[in-house]
């Protein structure tokens, strides 16, 4: 789901959506804080929502990071009016 997610995430906020920088990097790094608590209570065994439906979790940060992701896309000048296929989706990290 994540590899769909992101490019799929990236499309819909590039242009179309925008959100401001500190509070979305603000969001990001809570998101990852939100982690640590989630895997003590693994651990010991606890459960609650987020650890029996993990999909849940998985959706919203990957929503969260792929919008982080298309933002810094848009800062470094990558946006809706460059065609998807240029972006370099599969060579991005070769």
């Amino acid at each position: 789901m994540p590899a769909i997610q992101l490019p799929a995430t990236r499309s819909a906020t590039l242009g179309y959506a925008s959100a401001p920088v500190p509070p979305l990097n603000a969001a990001i790094a809570l998101s990852i804080l939100f982690l640590g608590p989630e895997i003590v209570r693994v651990w010991r065994g606890e459960t609650n929502f987020t650890i029996r439906h993990p999909w849940v979790v998985a959706f919203a940060f990957g929503l969260l990071h792929g919008f982080g992701f298309a933002s810094g896309l848009s800062t470094i000048g990558l946006d809706r009016s460059m065609p998807e296929g240029n972006w370099g989706d599969d060579n991005l990290f070769r």
